[in-house]
């Protein structure tokens, strides 16, 4: 009996170990089959125009990963190893966009020469020359890109200006606006087209004052939608008096001509991209024509991007991104330009450059 008892416990112990062996073979096999870590590797570059002329806060992206060029236009994206699309753009890539195809290999850093680089204006853009502005000559002249000029009647057609990316109204444009302009300019920005206008030219986003027959507007569809900004060179200081005009409401973007020759000293920059481009929060600019407009009130759908904190001038530079509401355009204005006597400081010229490329 004694025995059958011993025997009985071996073959348990026996049954017991193997069965240790058995779960031990079985995990080894479980880790012999685990997914492998995903490989990366880094690409880098600078992003830069036809001239050569670095670009800041581009948007370098590949499927979920992405990063932004610094003040330099440099940048650096890690990437899981294998073939990549690599997008460059400003904005949203509607005028200005890169495509390049890269390899990423394991551990590696590739650096990617200037042909992949250039970032490149995939759409025209027009401009409205102008008496004291001339932002085409950042356009072509620094940037290196193709501009065509247009006219006021110009805006009589839409399916013409609907033909460019962006449209930039110069200060001290020439030219009488009218119901059927204004409503093109409103459907040009629903349909996806971005406005720049300076200065003066706010009269073609608020109107310049003149009677004419109302026009539909996305903004508002009250029958005083066209009664908005000042008389054509008035001197109001206030908005409780809209006249006539545009397709914003003063409740939006009201302004009045009574800025005067001076520099505005540290204008806070709240646009992080704009701190970007430049390294800094703020900036000085200098107003060299007397009678400037002043925003008198700002509100949705414009946000403040610049603005005075220390003379009371309050914002300087707005912008109205429509895109996250509908297929729809950008609007910025600002009440500075590029001076066409050459007195532009080299931060407003940055900051110009990136209006540009952000349409």
């Amino acid at each position: 009996m004694k025995t059958l008892q011993k025997q009985i416990i071996t073959i348990c112990i026996l049954l017991s170990l193997t069965g240790i062996v058995f779960v031990s073979c079985k995990k080894d096999k479980d880790n012999n089959t685990a997914a492998p870590a995903t490989e990366y590797g880094v690409i880098t570059g600078k992003v830069h125009s036809p001239k050569n002329v670095a670009i800041a806060s581009a948007k370098i992206i590949s499927g979920e990963y992405s990063t932004i060029s610094n003040k330099q236009g440099e940048f650096s994206l890690s990437l899981p190893v294998g073939f990549h699309n690599l997008i460059i753009q400003t904005g949203s890539g509607h005028v200005f966009k890169t495509v390049t195809t890269v390899q990423v290999n394991t551990n590696e850093t590739i650096h990617l020469d200037d042909t992949q680089t250039e970032l490149q204006q995939i759409k025209q853009i027009a401009f409205i020359p102008g008496v004291y502005d001339r932002i085409e000559t950042i356009i072509i002249d620094t940037l290196g890109y193709t501009a065509t000029a247009i006219t006021v009647p110009s805006l009589d057609n839409l399916n013409f200006m609907q033909s460019f990316g962006g449209i930039f109204l110069n200060c001290g444009v020439s030219g009488n606006l009218d119901s059927l302009k204004y409503a093109n300019l409103n459907n040009y920005v629903i349909g996806g087209g971005n406005i720049y206008a300076s200065d003066w030219s706010v009269e073609f986003l608020t109107g310049d004052g003149f009677f004419r027959p109302s026009a539909s507007s996305f903004f508002t569809n009250s029958a005083s939608k066209n009664q908005s900004h000042e008389a054509a060179y008035s001197t109001m200081s206030t908005c409780t008096s809209p006249l006539i005009g545009g397709f914003l409401p003063d409740s939006a973007l009201c302004t009045a001509k009574y800025g005067p020759v001076t520099t505005v000293q540290n204008a806070h920059i709240l646009d992080p991209d704009i701190i970007n481009v430049l390294g800094k929060d703020s900036m000085d600019i200098y107003y060299n024509l007397n009678a400037w407009e002043v925003i008198n009130l700002v509100d949705a759908p414009f946000t403040t991007i610049i603005e005075d904190t220390h003379f009371g001038l309050g914002s300087l530079a707005v912008a109205c991104d429509l895109n996250g509401a509908m297929p729809a355009g950008h609007i910025t204005y600002t009440t500075f330009h590029n001076h066409p006597q050459g007195n532009i400081s080299q931060d407003v010229k940055l900051v110009l450059q990136h209006f540009i490329l952000n349409m």
